[in-house]
């Protein structure tokens, strides 16, 4: 929120973590998010360490959760809105109601208050094409992969 006074615009905004590798083309995600007000990159997943887009029993989304497995559809950690004032305003609604978990706010439940408020949020998975790089352990197994040598080779 420290820089809101760039982002708080109606141009589009998308918010990285800055400890994975996504081994896919990020302008067709980028492109993908055509008229919705969120789109959220997901990945299979199955590990409470990760947040979950939350689906009723139509399949339409219903929220986002974080470190708590209530689908097999995690977030990657990158995040588009439409528009950068979307995100503020509801992120500034979150911080005002205290809406923390484990102490913490978090960029991915933001969408759910889009949600409640009507908007339309979708989905683009990539598969298992995101590498985390957090920990010593999870990048030791990034450069053990394919797409870590494709990505040194073009260094």
């Amino acid at each position: 929120m420290l820089a809101k006074y760039l982002i708080d615009n109606a141009a589009p905004l998308i918010i990285a973590n800055c400890d994975q590798y996504i081994d896919i083309d990020i302008d067709t995600y980028y492109h993908a998010c055509g008229s919705s007000e969120g789109l959220i990159m997901t990945m299979p997943g199955d590990d409470p360490k990760w947040s979950y887009v939350k689906y009723d029993s139509k399949g339409n989304i219903v929220g986002v959760v974080e470190k708590q497995v209530v689908s097999n559809e995690a977030t990657v950690g990158i995040y588009h809105y439409r528009h950068g004032s979307d995100f503020v305003r509801h992120a500034e609604a979150m911080i005002a109601e205290n809406e923390r978990v484990n102490g913490e706010f978090y960029v991915a439940p933001v969408y759910s208050r889009i949600i409640a408020a009507g908007g339309k949020v979708g989905t683009y998975n990539i598969g298992n094409n995101m590498y985390g790089l957090g920990i010593p352990a999870d990048l030791d197994f990034f450069h053990s992969t394919e797409a870590s040598r494709r990505l040194l080779a073009r260094a």
